[in-house]
């Protein structure tokens, strides 16, 4: 059986003895495949959703019909989180073609100053004890004065 992404799994028999099976994509080899992206806060996501939808509208393995579709998914800790989902005419097309998709669109994002952002963590100390600190930094100005010598 195929899913509605249009891959492939397996039911076991039992499934079909005891309950009726409709297949509804039996003989259509074309399949869909996604590319999750995130973008910094800021961006003008207009430019994003073209720039996207120019990628996948020139590269010959995505179909044209069911066409490529945008969607912005979620507001995220460090990014914008979007989608590209795309069909190609069958499976053995879909990783190279993703592959391609993603050099392409890096090249896209980088020619617009469309930055991909990474989690930034800000550490704030509330108080601490310096007189530690203070004794090692000690220590090694004196050992680095007897190297001296």
């Amino acid at each position: 059986m195929t899913t509605g992404k249009n891959e492939h799994i397996i039911i076991p028999n039992s499934h079909f003895i005891e309950n009726q099976v409709t297949n509804w994509s039996y003989g259509d080899p074309k399949i869909m495949e996604t590319i999750h992206l995130g973008v910094a806060y800021g961006s003008n996501v207009r430019l994003l959703e073209q720039l996207l939808l120019q990628d996948a509208d020139e590269h010959e393995n995505v179909l044209e019909s069911p066409a490529p579709k945008v969607s912005f998914l979620n507001f995220g800790a460090s990014s914008l989180e979007f989608s590209l989902s795309f069909w190609v005419s069958e499976p053995v097309l879909r990783f190279m073609t993703k592959s391609d998709l993603n050099y392409r669109i890096n090249e896209l994002l980088q020619e617009h100053g469309i930055e991909i952002p990474f989690p930034q963590h800000d550490i704030h100390l509330r108080s601490i004890n310096m007189a530690p600190l203070k004794n090692n930094m000690q220590w090694e100005v004196e050992i680095n004065d007897k190297l001296d010598e």
